[in-house]
């Protein structure tokens, strides 16, 4: 973990879509990652902590943030110019043994809405790694595949709930035709998306990637916990990938 003031490489706005790049060389992330951002001075005491927020790529140079624009912070954020600059603490969240996924023949990533983010990153560090991955992506609409913006959608099953693109349907459908047999399943997107996907956990193995509110990122000040089997569970220390058939949704 480090902390940094990085000057923002990048910034691009599509629709409520914040896309953000920064130099950050050499520095070995793993999927399911993420940092606590917040601005380099606190001078707005609206911004007294960092937010968390996933990697959605990284390539060895260029750290990417795919940011829903949905409230005063990433509002801000959304404001803000390349040569600017942020607070970033990180990498943070506990990460599997480096062999884990390869102990699968297949992996599928499933995404809903603006959970496709950090499964983009999942994507192709799998794919670099020679391992067997499927992504699932499920929008709206088709006006809701920004989310995607600039991923090779050809690449990728799209689901959208009207069929105006792709297949008709939730993404978690794609499920009942996929093998189960020594896989994976990788989800991020709504609780009421890990809901419909407790019912498909007898028979394959998911995890999920959990989103809370939290202040400080080091499993001190215990604002982001889950409830599961074992009892509450941090997602910045213990998460933020579960095993979706430990966790207790509400």
């Amino acid at each position: 973990m480090e902390f940094n003031i990085l000057e923002i490489l990048e910034l691009k706005r599509v629709k409520d879509l914040l896309i953000l790049k920064f130099s950050y060389k050499d520095i070995p992330l793993n999927p399911s990652q993420f940092f606590m951002i917040g601005p380099e001075v606190f001078d707005d005491k609206s911004f007294i902590l960092n937010r968390p927020f996933s990697i959605s790529n990284y390539d060895g140079e260029i750290l990417e943030f795919r940011i829903r624009i949905s409230g005063k912070f990433t509002n801000y954020l959304s404001l803000l110019n390349g040569g600017d600059k942020l607070r970033l603490i990180g990498p943070l969240g506990r990460v599997p043994e480096p062999a884990f996924y390869k102990g699968f023949d297949q992996i599928y990533l499933l995404g809903g809405g603006i959970g496709v983010a950090p499964l983009l990153y999942f994507y192709n560090y799998l794919n670099s790694d020679g391992i067997k991955v499927k992504l699932y992506f499920g929008a709206k609409d088709k006006d809701s595949l920004h989310y995607a913006d600039g991923f090779d959608l050809d690449k990728i099953e799209v689901w959208t709930d009207d069929g105006s693109y792709g297949v008709k349907g939730f993404v978690t459908d794609s499920l009942k035709k996929l093998s189960a047999e020594n896989s994976l399943v990788v989800a991020c997107g709504p609780l009421g998306m890990y809901k419909v996907l407790k019912n498909y956990t007898a028979d394959f193995k998911i995890k999920v990637l959990m989103e809370e509110r939290m202040a400080c990122g080091f499993g001190v000040c215990l604002g982001c916990v889950v409830d599961s089997k074992s009892g509450y569970q941090r997602v910045c220390k213990e998460g933020p990938m579960f095993d979706l058939e430990q966790l207790i949704l509400q």
